[in-house]
């Protein structure tokens, strides 16, 4: 038998009212009362109905996570630190996996607003402006890791093209000349940012971009197996390799491996961002000349930017959004 307010009140000797005030933590209840009534919730088992708590106070204490790729190690890592520090402000999450599909990220944007989530942190697919903007007319939303400009949303990101032009520069200043160049899907911004850094430090040095080096793929693993094979048959042969994420990289490494090919001793290979403090990083061999992503600053940012925002909605004050981008860093392993 579910066990109600009325139970709560009988058992702590007190008023529905007076258990209501402790449960919801609103109005003064004394210390010996408020013990009476906390007794009386825990002999009992009394689980809240969270669903009906939310319809009255118009307030969850969830937020919604979507997220491109489940199993990326950066999102893992990222989805992980968005959820302790939530948990830390007093916020549920709910994970959903958009997959990169513009029609899946729609029906995750449905199902969150379904389930009444007062918030929610979005790395968006690329395309769907307009329904973003309608959501952010109804609830507080932050990008994260990517952002779609001039739509009036808070975003944190990294500084994707600085990051990019270092990795590339600290290639050619260490000789190489024939590098492939691996990307992410440029209709995004991070996929886009990337391959402009890319480009510029090529340019920048005097190098020609032969169009047969660069190959656009979508920030897995299995892209980067394949397009690593399509390099490898180029009739040039390549010096180093540059890839726009870790999951590309671990694809480039899979093919040279299977194609007898060394790194570095035959290939060098660079990355926008390594495996720097994930639980992946020791699986790595030879350590790769990379950017450190500040994954869990950025949750940390994400999340707080969001409370501001829901905080800020509740009061009926007005919010003005705001980009923060961060820095990477270089790590040279070669």
């Amino acid at each position: 038998m579910r066990v109600s307010i009325t139970n709560i009140a009988s058992k702590a000797g007190v008023s529905v009212a007076t258990v209501s005030r402790v449960i919801n933590s609103s109005g003064y209840v004394n210390k010996q009362t408020r013990q009476k009534v906390l007794d009386a919730l825990a002999e009992l088992n009394y689980r809240p109905n969270l669903v009906a708590r939310s319809l009255a106070t118009r307030q969850s204490n969830t937020i919604g996570l979507m997220i491109p790729h489940i199993a990326s190690v950066f999102f893992s890592s990222f989805a992980a630190a968005v959820e302790e520090r939530a948990d830390d402000l007093g916020y549920n999450v709910i994970l959903t996996h958009t997959r990169e599909d513009c029609a899946r990220e729609a029906k995750c944007l449905d199902m969150l607003i379904n389930r009444q989530v007062d918030g929610i942190i979005a790395t968006p697919v690329g395309h769907g402006v307009n329904y973003f903007v309608d959501v952010a007319d109804r609830v507080p939303i932050v990008f994260a890791a990517r952002k779609i400009e001039n739509i009036g949303i808070s975003s944190v990101t990294v500084d994707n093209l600085a990051g990019s032009y270092r990795v590339v520069s600290h290639l050619i200043k260490q000789g190489f000349r024939d590098i492939g160049i691996i990307t992410g899907p440029t209709v995004i911004s991070t996929g886009r940012d990337r391959w402009l850094g890319a480009k510029r430090a090529m340019e920048e040095n005097g190098l020609v971009i032969d169009p047969q080096f660069v190959k656009e793929g979508d920030f897995t693993a299995e892209a980067g197996y394949r397009l690593m094979l399509e390099l490898l048959d180029s009739p040039v042969r390549l010096s180093a390799v540059y890839t726009a994420n870790h999951m590309t990289t671990v694809g480039v490494l899979k093919a040279l491996r299977e194609q007898g090919l060394t790194v570095p001793g035959q290939m060098e290979v660079a990355s926008f961002e390594g495996f720097h403090d994930t639980v992946f990083d020791y699986l790595i061999v030879p350590k790769l000349t990379a950017n450190f992503h500040p994954t869990k600053e950025m949750a940390l940012s994400a999340v707080n930017m969001l409370v501001e925002q829901i905080q800020a909605t509740k009061a009926g004050s007005d919010y003005i959004s705001k980009d923060v981008v961060l820095n990477t860093k270089l790590i040279v392993n070669s």
